[in-house]
C-alpha cells in the first residue's frame, strides 16, 4: 500500500472513531453541567441506568393528556420493570396561576413524596379547581389524605417554594426547553414528542449502558 493511500485510510479511521465516540456519548446522555435531578419527585429503582425527566405545567392541557395517556405506559414498561427512573420537574410557562400550582406541588412533595404522586394526576384533571391557594389546599386535603393543610398554606407563598420552582425552571432553560410537556432521557431532549420517540430514546439509552 502506498504512503498516500495509507495516510488517507488512517484519516478515515480516525474520523469514524471520533463520530462513533460522539454518538455513544449522546446516547449515554452527555448533559449540561447544571443538569441534576437530585431533589425532584421520582419513581423507580434508584440504581436504574436510565433517567426519564418530565417537564410539565399543571395548567397545560397537553401535559394533562400526556399524564393521562403516555405516563402510565412509560411507568409500566420502564419504571415498573426496573429499567428506568422517572422524574417530575415543574416548568410553569403559562403565567402566575401555573407558578402558584407549581409552588403548591413542591410544598406537597416536601411533606410526602407519595402524596405528590397521589395528587399529580388529580391536579392535571381538575385545573379549574386550583385557581387560588386556599382551594389548592382544600383539593390536596381531599386527594392526598394526611397532608397538613395549614403547613401547605404557609408553604405555598414561601421563599423556599419560590426558589424550588425557580430552580426547576432554570434546569429546563439550561437544556434549551421552551414548551410543555418536554421529556429528556438521560438529559437528552426528546424532540417531536411522542410515545414511540420516548420508547426509542429509552431503548437506545439502555443499549448504550450495557
Amino acid at each position: 500500500m502506498n504512503p498516500r493511500r495509507l495516510t488517507l485510510l488512517t484519516v478515515v479511521v480516525v474520523v469514524l472513531a471520533v463520530v462513533t465516540a460522539l454518538v455513544v456519548a449522546r446516547l449515554r446522555g452527555n448533559t449540561p453541567a447544571e443538569f441534576n435531578l437530585d431533589g425532584q419527585p421520582s419513581l423507580g429503582d434508584a440504581s436504574a441506568s436510565v433517567e426519564i425527566a418530565l417537564f410539565e405545567d399543571f395548567l397545560c392541557p397537553h401535559c394533562a393528556t400526556f399524564t393521562e395517556s403516555i405516563f402510565p405506559l412509560l411507568k409500566r414498561d420502564f419504571v415498573d420493570t426496573g429499567q428506568a427512573r422517572i422524574y417530575f420537574v415543574n416548568f410553569p410557562v403559562l403565567g402566575p396561576g401555573s407558578e402558584r400550582i407549581a409552588r403548591a406541588s413542591e410544598c406537597v412533595y416536601r411533606q410526602s413524596e407519595s402524596a405528590f404522586w397521589d395528587l399529580k394526576g388529580a391536579m392535571f384533571r381538575s385545573p379549574s379547581e386550583l385557581d387560588n391557594s386556599r382551594r389548592i389546599v382544600e383539593f390536596a386535603e381531599v386527594y392526598a389524605p394526611g397532608i397538613d393543610g395549614d403547613a401547605l398554606q404557609d408553604c405555598i407563598g414561601s421563599s423556599i417554594a419560590r426558589k424550588e420552582v425557580a430552580r426547576d425552571t432554570d434546569l429546563a432553560r439550561s437544556l434549551g426547553l421552551n414548551s410543555t410537556p418536554s421529556v429528556t432521557v438521560n438529559g437528552v431532549h426528546v424532540t417531536n414528542l411522542s410515545l414511540d420517540r420516548i420508547r426509542v430514546a429509552v431503548e437506545r439509552a439502555l443499549a448504550a449502558g450495557e
